[in-house]
């Protein structure tokens, strides 16, 4: 497994695709990731002294890289923190080889 929680958004926008291909890379096929990062707000309430609301929805763009990367069995869930969010995602199982 890889996990990788609230440190996402601390990686520049222009490396984080980067950063997901390596988490693909490390994993035995089979393998399972777990993000777990800031995520928009709901219910229109915001608390601007908070940290997260300056990351933006990272959980979000995260889920979309998952995608790109080559996961699969891409789940996403809110939990019991209204600004977080998790993504578990699956490395498939198969014979041949990703860039």
């Amino acid at each position: 497994a890889v996990t990788c929680t609230l440190a996402l958004h601390h990686v520049a926008d222009a490396d984080r695709p980067t950063a997901i291909t390596e988490m693909y890379r490390v994993l035995r096929p089979g393998g399972t990731l777990l993000i777990g990062e800031f995520r928009a707000p709901s219910g229109g309430r915001r608390r601007p002294r908070l940290h997260h609301f300056r990351a933006g929805n990272t959980i979000e763009q995260a889920r979309e890289l998952t995608a790109s990367a080559g996961f699969t069995d891409i789940d996403y869930a809110d939990t019991n923190l209204s600004w977080l969010g998790t993504i578990t995602a699956v490395k498939p199982v198969s014979t041949t080889v990703r860039p």
